[in-house]
């Protein structure tokens, strides 16, 4: 156990602390009377906030586009992505950025949407891939609409590891310890933002009219990296976007308890009575889970677990224990999946059917256990869920991993929980929250990732490294926190003081909401308006530039 063990075990000094807000306030809150939470409640949550899990991130397309002239609108009034087609392009990028002796690059895929490009002179939109492949696009806010207005050039970069962008192919495990990495995926970005102005013509004078100012855009884990890049490379990039990202969360600035709390009460204000009924409910599972009075097939034949379903590492220790953590972690893990994806709000959303579940009166602990597993599509069709589809790939795998609130199957799920033994979310499940009480320790975590990828943690390196701690002087640097949104709970909520960065919460709003829209009959009208806000800022910080760079001539 290293020196900083147990001074990271109960968090830090960014706490949830209620904003006033009104005419003076610095943070811009979009709000109605019709949003999800009562008035107390919003101001709560409000406090503070945090991030992660599937980057809401993508791409944009082939420089030679054959976008259609009028666009493609889905029955809500958002643009159809599917209208448009999307061609895998490579660049060579540095396979080490931190090694001089090593000059390898490696093919890494990026994607350009050239529909509203007006030229040199013009903005880039820099979407940062994250922990998915990138293979279509999924943010039509920042590539169509961010583009439309500004006449800029959409650019898309796959993150390292992830996709088809493997800086070495048969690797070791000391290899990803020293190339998987935050630092080596900044310095990435930061070359292909370089990679992409030359391509395009422009200048790399800012004093230049044809120097085209790159604007990162990117939510949860990569929207982390958006801030990161506008902090260590400001010369590169001039405008950061960064929706869910989860600085305090990576800081390990926040109680531990934070996140889980979190989700309890965004799903009790969703749907009354919830909360309740899911903690009577896990904690009855438990005592029936953990008790001999019967095997763990025959119990896991009761809860809709399918036959071979249960991963062999917990078969063979033959524990009930084991198994009951195992499957306890897939249903929390459920819980904050269906809360990031809680927009719009409302009874068809997979937050308020889980809800339901639970509160059904009538069925048995077991029915709704089971229920909760096999709610999602994939399992619908079969009637039982495969406890293989939460396990990543690699050695010692198990399916409570370095990220509790969800890994995953296969390698990319292998990839997040080395960045996640890097990152280190710390996400206990608290007495007061819905769920099974489960306390996060580092010291749980480091053993766990030095069994899977034999690396030592450091909880002070990130901080250390960027420096994200302290805001101050950093300015064209835009925080979108969605408030529904658990991982919302250890983001920058409130501008730092004597700095240019702007803050919009979003009540309503949930994991990375503001890239999908917007569509007249799909937003909330507080999303409407976060839209309009985000694009008046953006356009006030290119007008600063550009006026900057007349003032230099």
């Amino acid at each position: 156990m290293s020196s900083n063990m147990t001074s990271y075990q109960n968090g830090g000094q960014h706490k949830y602390t209620p904003v006033a807000v009104g005419e003076d306030s610095d943070v811009v809150v979009l709000d109605q009377e019709t949003s999800l939470l009562s008035s107390n409640k919003r101001k709560f949550l409000l406090g503070g906030a945090l991030s992660l899990w599937v980057a809401c991130v993508a791409l944009a397309r082939n420089l030679s586009s054959n976008s259609p002239s009028m666009d493609v609108l889905l029955p809500d009034g958002r643009h159809d992505y599917r209208s448009d087609t999307f061609i895998p392009q490579w660049m060579d990028q540095v396979v080490d950025h931190f090694d001089d002796s090593n000059d390898a690059t490696f093919k890494q895929k990026y994607f350009t949407y050239d529909k509203f490009w007006k030229g040199p002179g013009h903005p880039i939109i820099f979407v940062l891939g994250g922990e998915d492949p990138m293979d279509d696009l999924i943010t039509p806010f920042a590539y169509y609409y961010m583009a439309q207005k500004f006449g800029a050039m959409s650019f898309g970069v796959e993150h390292r590891y992830f996709g088809d962008s493997f800086p070495i192919v048969n690797y070791t495990n000391q290899d990803l310890v020293q190339l998987m990495t935050p630092e080596q995926a900044v310095e990435d970005f930061a070359n292909a933002a370089q990679f992409i102005r030359k391509k395009l013509g422009c200048s790399m004078d800012k004093s230049s009219k044809h120097y085209c100012p790159v604007i990162t855009v990117a939510g949860s884990y990569p929207g982390f990296l958006s801030a990161m890049l506008r902090l260590t490379h400001p010369e590169v990039v001039d405008i950061a976007y960064a929706t869910s990202a989860p600085l305090w969360l990576y800081s390990h600035g926040v109680d531990h308890k934070t996140y889980y709390d979190y989700v309890t009460m965004v799903a009790d204000a969703a749907v009354p009575g919830c909360a309740a009924a899911v903690k009577e409910i896990v904690m009855e599972f438990h005592d029936w889970a953990v008790s001999p009075d019967a095997t763990m097939f025959e119990k896991a034949n009761e809860i809709k677990i399918c036959e071979g379903g249960i991963p062999e590492y917990i078969t063979d220790s033959n524990s009930l224990e084991l198994w009951w953590t195992e499957v306890n972690e897939i249903v929390t893990a459920h819980f904050a999946e269906a809360d990031m994806g809680y927009y719009p709000p409302g009874p068809d959303a997979e937050l308020e059917r889980a809800c339901r579940i639970f509160l059904k009166e009538g069925d048995s602990m077991q029915e709704k256990i089971g229920n909760m597993l096999t709610m999602r599509k994939e399992w619908q069709s079969t009637g039982c869920f495969d406890m293989h589809s939460e396990l990543p790939v690699g050695k010692k795998a198990t399916i409570s991993a370095s990220d509790w609130s969800g890994m995953g199957d296969g390698i990319k799920a292998f990839m997040w929980e080395l960045l996640s033994c890097q990152l280190l979310p710390q996400l206990t499940q608290s007495d007061e929250s819905m769920f099974y009480p489960r306390e996060w320790t580092l010291e749980w975590t480091a053993n766990h990732c030095k069994e899977r990828f034999d690396m030592d943690v450091d909880p002070d390196r990130l901080r250390n490294y960027f420096g994200f701690e302290d805001l101050t002087g950093v300015d064209h640097l835009l925080f979108i926190n969605n408030i529904a949104d658990g991982w919302s709970a250890a983001s920058v909520t409130v501008p730092p003081p004597n700095s240019g960065i702007e803050v919009i919460n979003v009540i309503n709003g949930a994991h990375c909401s503001d890239f999908r829209g917007p569509g007249k009959n799909f937003d909330t009208p507080e999303m409407q308006a976060a839209h309009k806000k985000i694009l008046e800022i953006i356009a006030k910080w290119l007008k600063e530039i550009k006026d900057e760079r007349k003032q230099s001539k």
